[in-house]
């Protein structure tokens, strides 16, 4: 499932090419896929949270004067 029109235009192109073999996924496969894009997902997460942490430090909580 492609998100963008550069996504969708390499998936046509490549359905026009041939490169896929087989479009239907059995169960088996289906569930390694999704265990491993629900992986990459959570890497991504920890990725940010901890680019964040090093780019900005620890939170540090604000005090309004107001």
């Amino acid at each position: 499932i492609t998100r963008t029109k550069k996504g969708r235009k390499l998936i046509a192109e490549a359905l026009k090419k041939g490169t896929f073999i087989n479009l239907e996924l059995d169960t088996s496969k289906e569930k390694h896929v999704k265990n491993l894009l629900l992986q990459y997902s959570i890497s991504k997460i920890e990725r940010k949270e901890n680019f964040m942490k090093t780019k900005f430090g620890p939170l540090k909580e604000v005090k309004s004067t107001v």
